[in-house]
């Protein structure tokens, strides 16, 4: 894996950088974290680096990104299957959770449909061909299985979007005024 020199500017009362901390912390990706609350000076060089006054601001090897952005971060980290999973759902893609209906009921992403894996076979018909599919399940594995069983049934636009709670999260990007 390339070496990564990332930086975030944050504040503590940030959300957006939480979830971005959270992120790169399940990856496995050191960074250094300059928290602008506490050190005024750095609200320049952010500022200087962006051209934005919003965190988080995230500095990968002199790449900037404003806001947690979880398809461009896995996107610049090679992370998944670089897909934009975040656009994709913007843009109309389906998502489909592949978890049992009990772990569905205590949780999932706004308007995803509840198809679990041993299900998938009987219901296939209920999704379009034509339409962008993300599968999704608890850690990931369902929905690789998932993904390649509407593959070899002739789906062209599946996308293994892994945890239901790390998409659901990317879903909902953003960033925070800077305080």
């Amino acid at each position: 894996m390339e070496k990564y020199n990332i930086t975030i500017y944050s504040t503590a009362v940030c959300p957006n950088c939480a979830k971005t901390k959270k992120f790169l912390n399940e990856n496995n990706l050191p960074f250094k974290n300059i928290d602008i609350g506490e050190n005024p000076d750095a609200v320049k060089e952010m500022v200087e680096k962006s051209g934005q006054m919003a965190v988080p601001v995230i500095d990968i090897n002199g790449e900037i990104i404003v806001g947690f952005q979880a398809g461009m971060l896995k996107k610049i980290l090679g992370i998944g299957s670089g897909a934009d999973l975040d656009v994709l759902i913007a843009n109309g893609a389906i998502v489909v959770d592949v978890r049992t209906s009990g772990e569905y009921e205590n949780g999932h992403i706004k308007d995803s449909i509840n198809i679990p894996l041993d299900k998938l076979e009987y219901r296939i018909l209920e999704l379009d061909k034509n339409k962008t599919i993300i599968t999704c399940c608890e850690s990931g594995s369902r929905s690789g299985a998932a993904k390649n069983f509407l593959e070899a049934n002739g789906f062209t636009k599946v996308y293994n979007g892994g945890s239901w709670n790390n998409l659901k999260e990317s879903v909902g990007g953003g960033t925070c005024a800077a305080q």
